[in-house]
């Protein structure tokens, strides 16, 4: 990494790689202090971008049920389906509004859901073999090596 180029992504799988705690707060804290002040601007702008995924999807979570007021009521119609029209999606153009969405860009927001729920599926049934693997009170780095080739 030259002195003009910083990658933050560089710098985490070298603090992951080293890290003896996967706590997430105890990462980002080794992560940060590898990171020279003068890249701040850099490593906040490319963190961001995550961060505000995250925080986009926070904002789409469908409403639940309840008692309808007048003041409930103008909320809702701010929403479509539980889904607030001014929250964000990924479309094939790029991002998007949901009030801007249309039928096309719906149903390709859907598809990237279902495909992140289905690798989420597939995590998980891996994760359940794994466990099975691993005795009652034992740790997966107990278990043969051989075994864990055998399972993979």
């Amino acid at each position: 990494m030259s002195t003009d180029e910083f990658d933050l992504g560089t710098v985490f799988h070298e603090v992951w790689a080293a890290a003896a705690d996967p706590d997430p707060g105890v990462v980002a804290a080794a992560l940060l202090a590898r990171i020279p002040k003068r890249h701040y601007a850099d490593a906040l702008a490319q963190a961001l971008r995550g961060y505000t995924r995250v925080q986009i999807g926070a904002q789409r979570r469908p409403g639940h049920g309840g008692p309808v007021s007048r003041k409930v009521s103008g909320i809702r119609e701010q929403y479509a389906m539980g889904f607030p029209l001014s929250g964000g999606w990924e479309t094939p153009d790029g991002w998007k509004r949901l009030r801007d969405c249309t039928r096309d860009d719906l149903l390709f927001a859907a598809s990237r859901r279902r495909s992140m729920a289905a690798a989420n599926v597939a995590v998980a049934e891996r994760l359940e073999q794994l466990a099975a693997l691993v005795p009652a009170d034992g740790v997966v780095a107990s278990i043969d090596p051989e075994v864990l080739d055998a399972a993979a």
